[in-house]
């Protein structure tokens, strides 16, 4: 008891070993508690990310781990006799020994088990190695130290953090979930589920912003998908590039805002119309084309009429066991004949155009083509309804699946190509195709095919793993179907004989063309396979329990993801080596004059490959960012860095070799990679087009190159304006275009705000580099083109724009933020309402007077009505910032460890 000056009996002060950081901003008393009381008062969120003037003094980082557990040196009688005495004098851990430094280390370790008796076991071992390394080198010494090197190595493999049980039966059902709850440990303040995704775990479940009522990871984009920039996150991140911190977002940047947000609304109008036509096909037809519809059976003949009689014969002459049907009511008879022109009319599809000039003297030709697809479609996903429920056991029905699975990809309609590939998945393997068991006692020419169909199946599996980062329907690890032919005779029967011996083959193989082709297309399949096996969707990588580990333990995990993704990039080597070998050859005999059909096919099919090899790749590239993103901290390593930078040139080689293809082609080829195309451009935009450089310049030549090509296919939509609306192709090819052309504004716009050019100067550039460009140049930055008109096909609003909305009145339903003391907000960025702060406002004058002046300069913010998309003018009028401020005002786009240093060209 401590007496004061007026005799009293002064109280005895309680300390805290430590303040949290708003208490600490705010200079008050802190409980120490996690949360604390003063932030459980103002309802934020309790951080220890401050260090002590105690733990800054102090060069023992271990002192701030209380609970410890002492943990002896290694007993001498692990060591070699003579080192006994040596190692009795090695002093407990010293201030350097913890190989953990974390900067909010408070002791608190979340829902999780104390661990710092681990560290101190860790640091004891190293201060023994340094310890030994300072006494006289012989070989008991060399032996000591691999000895406890081993021993650290153990104590790494096994590190896993544990749960407390008694801690998650206190978790309430309102508040965060327990998956966020377990990001909570004293490694981790901030987690990254994404390059775009970051956010700040906390045992409240928080709608004090519309970003927070949106789970952290998009279920429509995936964990990995390539087009994860267009998420509501990815969004923010995109945008924010336009934005001058206190500065109103230009016109044209809003617009181009305005346009993104509208072509969502196109999207899902697309998709609502893509619907009615796989669930009632027929019906819809009709009413599409105003035609007066009877009855089914009538409109079932009449579109067969409509038919190519030249279509019926090659179809005819390819399948001979597949005639037309007598009666339209044998339903899987007529299955198996519709499906079967589908693919003849893929096949055939070629059209031999190489300028965009000649693309006018096409249009009755692509109109009857057009026609002629939309009867197979409707037809072909009619009968699919009346058959899907056909018992398993006809390989007949399988292939005439994948035949409407293949022309669904040709077709472009990505969203019921999942519903297929799982009813093709699905039937495949009730018949037992993935396993060898099923082969026994069979023919081996019926083996072939169904080892054929089997991997066909596998195939446009992993195809759609790549589109959309999602993981495959088919398990691997339940596959024992043997590899077909072409592989059998290299020696791999299996996919584990296919990893291993791939390395060995460095020249072309000795096959046809065909079996060379498959070759490439599955060899691609089994090692993207593989890749999502072993390194997107590992545990080794993914489990939960990594964010509670130390960051040097984050690292070693780094290190050893880069060794997996330097594996999948030179297997990727050998395969692209053979695909160009393939390419080479069929260009040799177009150029000796062999027209041919198969060798016109082989040459079109050969840069498919080509090209789909390069988007696989920067797709898997792109994807494994994502994964990096989990461990990163303050920055990368230097020699994590590294190899992140090449794979980004990696992705910035092929998508050029994309675009330059799209740029040249005819437009059989330009509408078969025109999606893939779009898609990679979404992973390149923001690191290429954010710079002024050389190559930023010849980037920006080579994108106009491409759009002014696809103004060829802009002027086909003209003089089909009918067809648009009619035709599902047509649509898709739209949509794409729309979309290529928006990317091409885009960057165009990123490269003059950050070269500061006005349009002016930018078009007085494109003058001196290449004058042709300077007509497409106008056409993507202003509005008077048609590039953009898909934005405006529909007012209604789409599932995007309302669940936006409704996140927009949720949160201003919520108390005003001015209740929680400033003091406890000062991390959080304030939506940009006008010039802050009002330029003639001092901190030395009245609080009463500054605060009337802030009001009144303040430009209002606009209701969640407001946000109208149906017309451009509303939108520029009534707070576009206002709208990205509330969704996207706290999004950071310092990311620089993503950024590479562009290659010399």
């Amino acid at each position: 008891m401590n007496k004061s000056a007026n005799g009293g009996v002064k109280k005895k002060r309680t300390k805290v070993s430590r303040a949290c950081d708003n208490c600490r901003r705010r200079k008050i008393k802190c409980t120490g508690a996690q949360p604390c009381l003063n932030c459980q008062t103002y309802k934020c969120t309790c951080t220890y990310g401050l260090q002590s003037p105690s733990s800054l003094s102090s060069g023992d980082s271990s002192s701030n781990l209380h609970k410890t557990t002492k943990v002896s040196p290694p007993t001498n009688s692990k060591l070699p006799e003579e080192l006994g005495g040596f190692m009795s004098t090695v002093s407990p851990i010293s201030s350097h020994s913890n190989p953990v430094a974390s900067p909010h280390c408070d002791g608190s370790n979340g829902l999780y088990e104390d661990d710092s008796h681990i560290l101190q076991q860790i640091g004891l071992l190293t201060d023994s190695i340094r310890c030994l390394k300072g006494a006289r080198p012989s070989q008991s010494v060399a032996e000591a130290i691999q000895k406890i090197k081993s021993q650290i190595i153990s104590i790494e493999s096994n590190w896993k953090p544990c749960v407390r049980q008694a801690a998650i039966r206190d978790i309430q059902p309102t508040g965060a979930s327990l998956e966020t709850q377990l990001m909570i440990n004293k490694y981790t303040q901030k987690l990254s589920l994404t390059k775009y995704s970051t956010i700040e775990p906390s045992s409240f479940l928080t709608k004090n912003s519309a970003l927070n009522q949106h789970p952290a990871v998009d279920d429509i984009f995936g964990l990995y998908g390539p087009s994860l920039l267009l998420s509501l996150r990815g969004i923010g991140f995109l945008f924010k590039h336009f934005f001058d911190p206190g500065v109103k977002m230009a016109i044209e940047y809003k617009t181009t805002l305005f346009l993104m947000l509208r072509f969502f609304d196109a999207c899902n109008y697309y998709l609502e119309l893509e619907v009615k036509s796989w669930s009632a096909p027929i019906e819809n037809h009709y009413r599409l084309s105003g035609q007066l519809f009877l009855s089914k059976e009538k409109a079932i003949h009449d579109m067969l009429k409509s038919i190519p009689q030249e279509l019926i014969r090659k179809t005819r002459v390819e399948f001979p066991l597949f005639e037309r049907p007598p009666s339209t009511h044998d339903n899987i008879k007529m299955f198996h004949w519709i499906s079967r022109m589908m693919f003849i009319s893929c096949r055939e599809s070629n059209c031999n155009v190489s300028e965009p000039k000649d693309c006018s003297e096409l249009v009755p030709e692509i109109l009857e083509f057009l026609q002629t697809e939309e009867i197979l479609s409707v037809l072909g996903f009619e009968y699919l309804n009346v058959t899907s429920y056909t018992p398993v056991g006809d390989l007949d029905y399988l292939q005439s699946l994948l035949f409407i699975l293949k022309h669904q990809y040709w077709v472009g309609e990505c969203r019921v190509f999942s519903q297929l590939l799982s009813m093709a998945t699905g039937y495949a393997q009730n018949l037992g195709l993935h396993r060898w068991e099923y082969y026994v006692g069979i023919d081996e020419k019926l083996a072939e095919r169904r080892r054929g169909l089997w991997w066909k199946c596998y195939f446009w599996d992993k195809f759609f793993s790549i589109q959309t980062g999602k993981h495959a329907i088919i398990p691997d690890c339940s596959i024992s179907c043997l590899l077909p032919e072409v592989f059998r005779e290299l020696g791999m029967f299996d996919s584990d004989e296919f990893m291993q011996k791939l390395v060995t083959l460095n020249r072309p193989l000795s096959a046809s063309i065909a079996n060379r082709m498959l070759f490439c297309s599955l060899s691609l399949a089994l090692i993207v396979g593989d890749f999502f096996k072993t390194v997107l969707y590992h545990k080794k990588y993914t489990d939960f329990r990594h964010q509670a580990k130390p960051a040097f333990l984050k690292e070693k995990l780094m290190a050893e993801l880069i060794n997996d993704v330097e594996l999948f990039v030179e297997r990727f080597k050998i395969i692209k080596m053979h695909a160009q070998d393939i390419k080479t050859v069929t260009a040799e005999r177009l150029d000796a004059c062999d027209f041919s059909p198969q060798s016109a096919e082989d040459a079109t099919q050969a840069t498919r490959i080509l090209m789909f090899l390069e988007y696989a790749t920067s797709v898997c590239l792109g994807s494994v960012e994502h994964l990096f993103a989990r461990f990163k901290g303050a920055e990368f390593p230097r020699d994590i860095q590294e190899p992140l930078n090449n794979y980004r040139i990696r992705i910035h080689t092929s998508w050029r070799s994309i675009i330059d293809t799209i740029g040249s082609q005819n437009i059989e080829i330009v509408w078969q990679i025109l999606a893939t195309g779009s898609v990679l451009y979404v992973t390149v935009l923001t690191d290429l087009f954010a710079q002024n450089s050389r190559d930023t310049r010849q980037d920006v030549l080579l994108v106009l190159r491409a759009s002014r090509n696809l103004d060829c296919l802009s002027s086909l939509e003209e003089a089909m304006s009918k067809a648009v609306e009619m035709s599902r192709i047509v649509r898709q090819l739209t949509k794409h275009r729309t979309f290529f052309q928006l990317m091409v504004r885009i960057s165009l716009q990123l490269f003059m705000r950050t070269s500061r050019m006005a349009n002016a100067e930018f078009l007085q550039f494109l003058e001196r580099e290449d004058k042709t460009l300077v007509s497409s140049a106008e056409r993507v930055l202003g509005m008077t083109h048609n590039n953009f008109q898909t934005c405006f096909v529909t007012k209604e609003k789409s599932s995007y724009r309302l669940s936006v909305e409704r996140s927009l009145e949720q949160e201003q339903a919520l108390p005003p933020q001015s209740s929680v003391p400033p003091e406890l907000n000062n991390d959080v960025t304030q939506p940009v309402t006008g010039s802050w702060p009002p330029q003639n406002i001092t901190p030395k004058e009245d609080n009463q007077e500054f605060g009337q002046k802030v009001k009144e300069s303040t430009f209002p913010m606009s209701p969640p009505i407001n946000f109208n998309l149906g017309s451009l003018d509303d939108f520029l009028n009534y707070g576009g910032d206002d709208l990205y401020n509330k969704l996207w005002g706290d999004i950071n786009i310092d990311v620089p460890d993503f950024l590479s240093q562009q290659e010399p060209r």
